[in-house]
């Protein structure tokens, strides 16, 4: 819902979201919102002890944020581009890597790496279990390329997942998922 409503204020790709602290929030279950350097808002799950002083029942999630920063920011004018000719060509990626790292991070460095033609990149699949290590998460992504004046080609592509692979692996020390 957050992602949402940031990108119909037309400020999703300026909002950095990270690892948040607040005593009346879960520890570890908690993030912010920073705009233009301000912190905009947070949201996560309400701590537990708040939750049964409250008379609250299961787990409860909470999202504030301050309206006055996010409509400071916000770019309401919209602008439209042409439906796409050709065709997106999609991929997944799926990575191991340390639960302390932002999916927020990831996606920058899947974005700086994937370069121009990288369309989207959003993840589908947050995994923690048995097949991945203590203190690890799977990340999986939805990678969507797409060229203005052609179909992009596998020769084309590789050579951009590649490097999104390898910065992956350079910065965070992230693995590919087997």
């Amino acid at each position: 819902m957050a992602e949402v409503l940031l990108d119909e204020l037309g400020v999703l790709d300026t909002a950095v979201i990270g690892q948040g602290a607040h005593p009346s929030y879960h520890p570890g279950r908690c993030a912010k919102i920073v705009l233009d350097e301000k912190e905009a808002g947070q949201f996560g799950e309400l701590h537990p002890e708040c939750v049964e002083r409250n008379e609250l029942s299961g787990r409860v999630y909470v999202w504030e944020m301050d309206l006055e920063i996010l409509l400071d920011a916000a770019r309401t004018e919209k602008t439209y581009r042409p439906l796409p000719k050709y065709p997106a060509v999609e991929r997944d990626l799926a990575i191991v890597l340390d639960k302390t790292i932002p999916a927020a991070r990831v996606r920058e460095i899947i974005c700086r790496e994937g370069g121009a033609c990288l369309a989207s990149a959003e993840v589908f699949d947050v995994y923690e279990g048995a097949q991945v290590p203590k203190g690890h998460r799977s990340l999986a992504y939805s990678l969507h390329y797409r060229a203005a004046d052609r179909t992009l080609t596998d020769e084309e592509i590789n050579p951009l997942q590649e490097a999104i692979i390898q910065g992956l692996e350079r910065e965070l020390g992230a693995r590919l998922r087997g």
